[in-house]
């Protein structure tokens, strides 16, 4: 597939995902498209609808389906190891979320 067809059919795909959120203030939806291609060394994200519900549904996954807690641990663990920086600030950040939120 050449690169003007893998976009293309990006272009389809988020016009479907436009079509489902067509208001951008709506609350009632989210949806993340991420695609990577290792071809032509390209990488997309994008979000539409409700940010805090994707939080939401992040979470739920998280706390009921293994094999999406082990991805993204093992994606976020790896990615920290190689940036001690960012990986200090998370910890920093996590102390503070902890005493925040008053969590052991």
């Amino acid at each position: 597939m050449t690169a003007d067809e893998k976009t293309n059919l990006d272009l389809d795909i988020m016009n479907l995902v436009n079509k489902l959120i067509e208001d951008p203030t709506n609350t009632k939806d989210v949806i993340m498209y991420i695609r990577g291609d290792k071809e032509f060394e390209t990488a997309s994200i994008n979000i539409k609808g409700d940010v805090q519900l994707l939080a939401s549904t992040i979470q739920h996954h998280l706390d009921n389906n293994e094999e999406f807690k082990r991805f993204l641990l093992s994606v976020l663990g790896s990615w920290m190891a190689k940036n001690p920086i960012d990986e200090k600030m998370f910890l920093n950040g996590l102390e503070i979320a902890k005493k925040t939120f008053s969590i052991n």
